[in-house]
């Protein structure tokens, strides 16, 4: 992160993770939660394939489509203290079936407290940093604002 002089000064770029996982639009849904799990995560952007961004998968999105069964062994699925889900439930739609097709989304310079104003108005907890043709070359979530605040004044 880059030494700021204000907290106003701090912008996407400076806090941004840019080693975004990226899903293609026909991946199916069970590799999809399968990536998530590989990398500890709760969502990823959604990509044509001209790269451009076209939607967000989450969890919120698992739950929708995940029959309601008994419970399973968590040990290979996705989940938390509400939630279990397993790739082998899940039906074989694809990642454009199921994705939130309006990401919330930013550009490198976007002050991080109009970020986390983003994220409160549309109450998410991830924006997409998107370039000038939308391709994803970041993603800020709101742990990400937590951590830069934490640290910011050190």
């Amino acid at each position: 992160m880059r030494t700021q002089t204000s907290l106003r000064e701090l912008r996407a770029c400076d806090i941004m993770q840019s080693d975004v996982v990226l899903l293609p639009l026909d991946l199916p849904l069970p590799e999809a939660v399968r990536r998530l799990v590989q990398h500890r995560l709760t969502g990823a952007p959604v990509i044509n394939h001209e790269g451009s961004l076209v939607g967000m998968l989450t969890s919120a999105d698992f739950l929708k489509c995940a029959p309601q069964s008994q419970p399973h062994v968590a040990s290979a699925c996705v989940y938390s203290d509400w939630q279990v889900i397993c790739p082998e439930d899940l039906p074989q739609d694809t990642v454009r079936d199921r994705m939130s097709k309006n990401p919330v989304t930013a550009t490198p310079e976007t002050p991080v407290l109009e970020l986390a104003r983003l994220m409160v108005d549309r109450r998410v907890h991830r924006v997409v940093i998107i370039d000038g043709q939308r391709h994803p070359i970041g993603l800020v979530s709101s742990t990400d604002i937590l951590a830069a605040l934490a640290s910011w004044g050190e």
